[in-house]
């Protein structure tokens, strides 16, 4: 049970690190994701993924800091829920 509690909190910080990320001035200027190739939006997460391990790397070696790690994480996952909803959507599209 406690284990469940701690998977449940983990998911309602990343999901509030993620909306913050998602609403950020330079993310909300960037536009519309389902205007993207899904190629080119898992060419970003890739980016976004080696973000995330410099950015740990940084805070490992004491350089950087555990809220920045959050933020490429919720970068990563902002980018892998963009990829699934673009395959959603040509899925709904398909039927």
């Amino acid at each position: 049970m406690v284990n469940r509690i701690r998977r449940i909190i983990l998911v309602i910080r990343h999901a509030l690190a993620l909306w913050h990320t998602l609403n950020l001035p330079k993310n909300a200027a960037k536009g519309d994701w389902r205007q993207q190739d899904h190629f080119h939006l898992l060419h970003l997460l890739k980016a976004e993924v080696e973000e995330l391990a410099v950015a740990l790397w940084e805070w490992e070696t004491g350089k950087g800091m555990a809220q920045r790690v959050e933020e490429e994480a919720a970068d990563v996952s902002a980018f892998a829920a963009m990829v699934a909803d673009k395959a959603k959507e040509k899925a709904v599209g398909a039927a």
